[in-house]
């Protein structure tokens, strides 16, 4: 016949210190796991550079023929996979590393619009910058990008249209090794009031692989996975 155990209220508070110190420790650790395994994402200037406390245009009066401007950007695999989710674009040639092996670049690429978007990034910060509306584009994507590549997109007037106020500016985004990935036009309608603004800061971005997810909360058998240095709290 069975018989319950009778715990004393000292035994009982041990047991449950113990137990709720074991959880803790596990769910630390999980924390710790999933932050080191998830990538951080930072803006385009990076997570140590220093850039503009403003940011501010040039209003239409003030630019001339010739004018240009550039930013450049490290195109990370983790660019391409937060495009991917955001635009719902899940080419394998993008995200598949054995499809893309045999494809015609035989390698994952950057889908062309996320190199484009540096383009944008010109016109909406630098030439004209805020306040610039941007009526239209025609581009030629001329090579394709790889993770890794140092992209420079280049704007540069070439027509002024005073009834309107709008600009065409001429568009290149070369790599690292001066090789031309997208040239093309934008049509914009620049600014006539100066705008000065604080700058703002870029919110960090953390990609989640759910496989890696899956194998620390032991999801395939219902248990908890833990580490050699936390074996001690699961006893």
């Amino acid at each position: 016949m069975w018989t319950p155990a009778i715990i004393s209220s000292g035994d009982w508070g041990r047991w449950f210190r113990s137990s709720f110190g074991a959880a803790r420790n596990r769910f630390h650790f999980l924390r710790q796991r999933m932050a080191l395994d998830s990538a951080p994402l930072r803006g385009p200037h990076g997570p140590e550079s220093s850039h503009s406390a403003f940011i501010e245009n040039r209003v239409y009066g003030e630019i001339g023929i010739g004018d240009k401007a550039s930013v450049t950007r490290i195109i990370k695999l983790e660019d391409i996979e937060l495009f991917s989710v955001i635009s719902g674009d899940i080419n394998p040639v993008y995200l598949d590393p054995e499809y893309a092996s045999k494809d015609m670049f035989h390698h994952i690429i950057s889908q062309g619009v996320l190199t484009a978007g540096l383009i944008s990034a010109v016109l909406g910060t630098k030439l004209p910058g805020p306040g610039t509306i941007y009526l239209g584009q025609d581009l030629q994507f001329r090579a394709p990008v790889s993770p890794g590549d140092t992209i420079t997109a280049t704007v540069t007037v070439t027509t002024k249209n005073p009834e309107n106020h709008q600009l065409v500016l001429a568009c290149h985004c070369v790599n690292q090794n001066s090789i031309e990935v997208i040239r093309g036009t934008a049509t914009v309608q620049a600014p006539v009031e100066r705008i000065s603004r604080p700058a703002m800061q870029l919110p960090d971005v953390r990609l989640m692989r759910h496989e890696r997810l899956r194998t620390l909360t032991g999801a395939r058998d219902g248990g908890i996975a833990s580490h050699d240095s936390d074996r001690a709290s699961l006893r």
